[in-house]
């Protein structure tokens, strides 16, 4: 198992990374005890991330966690242990209201297609999704050695939504896991 943590070392985003840091420190041992792979990618130019995405395709099961999400053990090893190609965890992810100057709306990071291609997202304890946030998700090995990577190129920022139209195109759906796990997540203005 490779545990995939793409972060920005920009000083400015240390307030999302620091307890996602901590949950890694203190839980660095069990999980290299298991066998993991721990490798970080500090993204600090445009194509960094995918880059490190795509020079681990095929190698072992792949968990993505990205920066701002805290996982739970039990979250993190029921992804590991999950007999499903494609996972994710949900997570929200928040906007500030239109309605409610200061309050915010939280939405899981899960969508599915609708009749006529709107998307909408996917009710809380849903168990499929088309498109999902790479917060924290995996990608079983026996699917990456299948499915040769010729995703089209694009900005880090939406690699996660090119790799799941990229999917969704070759029929695949995503296995939703739940509760959620936290995810710090800071939102301008």
């Amino acid at each position: 198992m490779i545990l995939f943590l793409p972060y920005s070392p920009d000083p400015s985003y240390l307030p999302r990374r620091k307890e996602t840091i901590e949950w890694l420190q203190s839980h660095v041992e069990e999980l290299t005890s298991r066998g993991w792979r721990i490798v970080e990618c500090p993204c600090e130019g445009d194509d960094d991330y995918e880059n490190g995405f795509r020079s681990l395709w095929g190698e072992d099961d792949l968990i993505i966690l990205e920066h701002d999400v805290v996982p739970t053990l039990d979250a993190l090893l029921a992804l590991a242990d999950c007999g499903r190609d494609l996972c994710a965890q949900a997570y929200q992810f928040y906007f500030r209201s239109n309605d409610a100057p200061g309050e915010m709306l939280g939405f899981n990071m899960c969508r599915v297609v609708l009749p006529g291609g709107a998307q909408g997202y996917v009710p809380d304890g849903a168990d499929q999704a088309d498109f999902v946030g790479f917060g924290m998700t995996k990608i079983a090995r026996h699917f990456q050695v299948n499915n040769r990577l010729d995703l089209p190129a694009g900005r880090w920022g939406d690699l996660d939504s090119r790799f799941c139209e990229w999917v969704r195109g070759r029929g695949f759906t995503w296995h939703v896991h739940w509760p959620y796990v936290k995810h710090n997540q800071m939102t301008e203005g």
